[in-house]
């Protein structure tokens, strides 16, 4: 199964962080941020840190995240 590479739109791909300062949320455009309707995955990119890494986009177990636990998150 092919997946888009980001689906962040071009236009509004840019968000701010007091801590981080500007995050493009395309990323590079092969390794931007995939927003799904209950996971994300992929990667932003703020320039002051770094890539971080949003996941996989399949959580360890179920269908989606229902409780925001260390273990289960990206």
């Amino acid at each position: 199964m092919l997946h888009a590479a980001t689906t962040i739109d071009a236009g509004y791909h840019y968000g701010y962080g007091a801590n981080l300062g500007w995050l493009d949320w395309r990323g590079d455009t092969a390794n931007g941020a995939v927003i799904g309707e209950y996971v994300c995955s992929g990667y932003l990119y703020p320039a002051n840190v770094g890539w971080i890494n949003l996941g996989s986009g399949r959580p360890p177990t179920a269908s989606s995240i229902k409780t925001f636990r260390p273990a289960t998150l990206g």
